[in-house]
């Protein structure tokens, strides 16, 4: 016992302890002085979409570990010799690490680097000291800002790496050729312009050159003394004939990979005279080029003979896929997608390559029927040996009948793609296809299912997607034999019903179920209850009625995506549970649930629609302090009642609050500060009270919509300083009163502003001019969105939540999703407003609707109102105004609503193409108005004819003279006939006394006669009353 105490007492002395730890590397203080003095060069950037894109604290920093007093050697990124204790490597990175800075010359003090990373720094020059570190063989200087190579690194002969991929170098210096150790040479995305050097031929043991660049070489021969080289990859070439006549490749090479390249046109003289050879090449990539002649493809696949892989994909060529690939009979990989070509259609050559496994030729625009292309694949040995045809996202025909034609063909084929295309009838019997995992026959015209699915014998198929087409009919248990199968997707065939045994226990379970717009009800599907690894859930828009079963809480923990909408369940929804790490999505709107919103939903969801349902309660409280993952909150068009919970401490992460046309009351609550939230819609409630000042808080806040409440105060000064991101801002249909806050003109970005029906006062403010957003003709966005990332273990994904919008539009209420980001409106109609227009007003002028109606507004219409070229509806009715319309008014265009009744305008109405057409309503009493469409005509006009339609319209009808000149005609007849004919009497004499005579003669006669007249009237007069 002594003996062993004693043996404890020696392993632990201090001598001893630091035995044990001297197998550690321990740094030289010399070198972590160096080191140290590096640091405070760099500095550290935070980088917001790196922190949210790979979930790292926005407040680390890589280099925290290097600190006085500790071991370099355990700092990130060192690395020391276990036997000298020298540092021997840097590998700093910036793009994650976050830091940055220039090469400092105190890593000169590193004389044994041999490993040296410093990439994504914004670095802009390399020292010349970097040529003392003797021993270096790896340089990487990645991503950064370096514009040459310069002559001191020459010196590090023992160099292997060389990689300054991603600068602004334009030259490659000829001394790279003398590098007689590099294996792996790097250039990738620099903008060189000058001759690659030939002396890179020198370099026998490179075994990778990337020069993925924009480059030009007068030949390539020298490519071929690259006796090492085993992967080229080249860029923004434009080759020329003599450049591919020269081009041969090296005699180890296995992988060539040419992209955005511009190939000339050749022809057979230049194949009979070309003598490349890639004997040894496996893997060929022509991505992204532009092929003038597909020979060019032919010449490379007959220089081919031993390919396994070819990648043909985003080119453009003028022609069709050769039919040059019966040489290559090696083959294993063909990828032809996503080509623009001139003519399309299937090389026949592709049907016999014994070796095939994997062919896609999917986004290609092939036409024709998918006959004729199962015709050309299945003529040769490929139908054998096949295991993944894509043929999705074509233009291909007809209907896919497997009859004795193509009995036995692909008898390997594991994944079948034949999405977006036309294809029509039933789908098709795969039995000849037992080895089949996925099929995808989504987005075509199929329209019916046979009695045994898509195949009997289908043991191995995990994916089936046949949604999105016009399939009828009815699916039973006996169309889903499939005892693999984990994703099942029959979505958006609204005539199909699944109709199954409510005992039936599916053979199958799935992981992934998508069934909207299908027929499962009337009942809730019970066959759901024994699937047990669900993840996603879409039965929406599926005719199911009543209540929600209380097994259904047993399959829930593992959803990530619930949708149940749009159908007909009710009563009180199960509190079901919902994973805390899920960041599940849940969509429950358009039902008919009532009571209260279950708590796991509240806490556990990333994302929750509730709306358009029947709930009462919404309980908050009770674990307010836990922070919440959710992001999107939605339960507007509720019967939610009473004071709004002021515990939303844990939702800090919020981006959209919805909580429109319930029947809360109250006060805001004080809790919605979130600086995340960008879309928060409080409408139609009966909230009180003044604007809470927590709400300055939320300076992401895109859209803030408070209509129809019963708030009051004054409209704060903080939603102009704050809340600049504003695009859309709705306080109509309360009790604001004072004058509009100068500040909201700091609102730039703001596309509708709606004060209407308030208690306003003052006048509109002048600096209106400001908002920039109703200016400029930037891109405008169709929808007003807000985007909510979900990150999972795999990556993450981005949810957009289209904001719902209701806006007074010609005087009726309407919502707005799809065009709501292309509106700009102002509307301040029904408040107390005084003053004039400003002036300014008319400088918005991508301005569609301006509502300035029932308020107290003098003075005249700008002038220049007719700049606002854009603007649809004009509601200046129910003022003081005076004056003219102005003229310019008339060549707004696009207006097709116009009210400007009710106020003291006068003078014509201006003839333009829309005013005219107008109901005359719009104009009333206006009693100083005259002109069309107005019966009233103006001082100085006659009275015209005017025709009513029967929706108010009036053509005015033509008047038959031109009043002016007939009185002018008028004037001077009377002037001429007087002096023809008393001039004529003055002159003559004998004719003077003839006219007098005759006139006396005249009234002689017509005296006689009247009274002969006369006289008999009385005598029948007489004799009438005698006979009375």
């Amino acid at each position: 016992m002594i003996l062993l105490w004693f043996m404890l007492l020696v392993l632990v002395t201090p001598a001893n302890v630091v035995s044990l730890e001297s197998d550690q590397p321990q740094c030289i203080p010399k070198e972590r002085e160096a080191l140290l003095s590096f640091k405070k060069t760099t500095y550290h950037v935070k980088d917001d979409d790196l922190v949210n894109l790979f979930l790292l604290d926005p407040n680390f920093d890589y280099l925290s570990s290097w600190a006085n007093d500790q071991n370099c050697c355990n700092w990130n990124g060192i690395s020391c010799d276990q036997q000298t204790n020298h540092v021997t490597a840097i590998d700093l990175y910036g793009g994650l690490n976050v830091i940055g800075g220039e090469i400092d010359s105190s890593l000169a003090e590193l004389q044994h680097l041999n490993h040296l990373m410093l990439g994504k720094m914004n670095i802009s020059r390399i020292p010349k000291f970097i040529g003392s570190f003797k021993e270096l063989t790896y340089l990487n200087l990645l991503d950064n800002e370096i514009t040459a190579i310069p002559n001191s690194i020459r010196s590090l002969k023992n160099l292997t790496h060389l990689i300054f991929g991603h600068n602004k170098i334009t030259m490659i210096p000829s001394f790279v050729g003398s590098f007689k150790e590099l294996t792996y040479l790097n250039l990738v995305g620099n903008p060189i312009s000058g001759v690659i050097p030939p002396q890179l031929g020198n370099l026998t043991k490179l075994q990778s050159l990337d020069l993925s660049s924009s480059s030009q070489m007068s030949n390539y021969e020298w490519i071929s003394r690259l006796t090492s080289l085993n992967t080229l990859t080249m860029s923004g070439v434009n080759f020329t004939v003599e450049q591919l006549q020269s081009f041969k490749g090296a005699p180890f090479l296995s992988s060539l990979s040419i992209s955005d390249c511009l190939f000339p046109k050749v022809d057979n003289f230049f194949l009979s005279h070309t003598n490349a050879s890639f004997q040894s090449l496996q893997d060929l990539t022509l991505d992204g080029n532009s092929i003038h002649d597909p020979l060019t493809i032919t010449w490379l696949l007959n220089s081919s003979t031993h390919l396994m892989q070819i990648s043909l994909s985003n080119n453009i060529i003028n022609g069709s896929f050769p039919n040059s690939f019966q040489q290559t009979k090696s083959l294993q990989f063909v990828d032809l997608s996503s080509n623009e070509v001139v003519e399309s259609g299937v090389p026949k050559s592709l049907g016999n390559l014994p070796n095939l496994k994997k062919l896609v030729l999917s986004h290609n625009n092939l036409g024709g029927t998918i006959h004729d292309v199962l015709q050309n694949l299945t003529a040769g040995s490929t139908k054998n040996s096949l295991e993944i045809l894509d043929l999705s996202f074509n233009q291909l025909g007809g209907g896919l009948i497997l009859d004795h034609d193509f009995k036995n063909i692909f008898p390997n084929l594991q994944v079948f793609k034949l999405d977006g295309n036309k294809l029509i009838g039933l789908l098709p019997d795969l039995s000849s296809m037992p080895n089949l995992t996925l099929f995808n026959a989504s987005n075509n015209k199929f329209n019916g299912i046979s009695s045994n699915g898509i195949g009997n014998n289908l043991d191995y198929l995990e994916t089936l997607d046949i949604s999105s087409n016009s399939l009828v009919g009815v699916i039973s248990e006996l169309n889903l034999q499939y005892p693999k199968l984990e994703t099942l997707d029959l979505s958006y065939n609204s005539a199909l019903r699944l109709k199954f045994n409510s005992n039936w226990v599916p053979l199958f379970q799935l992981s992934s179920i998508k069934l909207r717009s299908c027929k499962l009800g009337p009942k809730f599907p019970t066959w759901l209850q024994t699937q047990k690894y669900i993840y996603h859930l879409d039965i929406s828009n599926s005719d199911i009625f009543g209540l929600v079963p209380f097994w259904f809480t047993n399959i829930t923990s593992n959803l990530n995506y619930l949708n149940m909408s749009l159908n007909f369940l009710s009563n009180t929804l199960p509190n079901f549970p919902i994973g805390e790490n899920n960041r599940a999505v849940v969509d429950l709107s358009f039902n008919q649930f009532q009571g209260f919103v279950p708590l796991s939903m509240s806490f556990n969801a990333t994302i929750l629609f509730l709306s358009n349902n029947n709930f009462t309660q919404w309980f908050l409280c009770e674990g307010k302090e836990k922070l919440k993952a959710t992001t999107i909150i939605d339960l507007s068009h509720n019967n939610l009642f009473g004071k709004l919970s002021d515990c939303f401490e844990g939702f800090q992460k919020l981006i959209v609050l919805n909580l429109g046309y319930n029947m809360l009351s109250g006060q805001i609550p004080s809790s919605i500060n979130m600086k995340t939230i960008e879309t928060l819609q409080l409408r139609h409630n009966n909230f009180s009270g003044n604007l809470p000042s927590s709400l300055k808080n939320c300076t992401s806040l895109q859209v803030l919509d408070l209509a129809n409440n019963n708030l009051e105060g004054k409209i704060p000064s903080w939603i102009g300083e704050r809340l600049s991101k504003l695009v859309f801002l709705s306080l109509k249909s309360n009790k604001f009163h004072a004058s509009i806050p100068l500040n909201l003109c700091h609102l730039v970005q703001i596309q509708v502003l709606d004060l209407s029906i308030n208690d306003l006062s003052g006048t509109i403010p002048s600096c209106i001019k400001n908002i920039t957003a109703m200016v400029r003709n930037d891109d405008q966005k169709v929808t007003i969105t807000s985007s909510s990332i979900m990150r999972y273990m795999f990556g993450h994904v981005s949810f957009l939540y289209e904001n719902v919008a209701s806006i007074t539009w010609k005087g009726v209420d309407h919502e707005y999703v799809k065009i709501l980001g292309l509106l700009r409106i102002i509307d301040f109609s029904s408040n107390k407003l005084n003053g004039e227009i400003p002036i300014e007003l008319i400088s918005l002028t991508q301005l569609v609707q301006l509502n300035l109606s029932r308020n107290n507004l003098f003075g005249k219409i700008p002038e220049n109102i007719g700049s606002l070229t854009k603007l649809d509806s004009l509601d200046l009715s129910h003022n003081k105004l005076d004056g003219l319309i102005p003229i310019s008014l008339a060549n707004v265009t696009s207006l097709s609503y116009m009210d400007l009744s009710n106020n003291r305008l006068s003078g014509r109405i201006p003839t333009g193409t829309q005013l005219q057409t107008f109901n005359a309503s719009m104009y009333s009493m206006n009693l100083g108005l005259c002109g069309p469409p107005l019966s009233s005509s103006c001082p100085g006009d006659p009275s015209y004819s005017t025709r009513d339609n029967e929706g108010g319209d009036k053509n005015v009808g033509e008047i038959w003279f031109d009043l002016p000149w007939f009185c002018k005609g008028i004037g001077a007849g009377f002037v001429i006939g007087f002096c023809g004919v008393c001039g004529n009497l003055w002159i003559n004499t004998s004719w003077r006394l003839a006219y007098f005579r005759r006139m006396d003669n005249i009234g002689d006669w017509l005296y006689v006669m009247i009274n002969i007249k006369w006289t008999l009237l009385r005598r029948k007069v007489l004799s009438l009353q005698t006979y009375s």
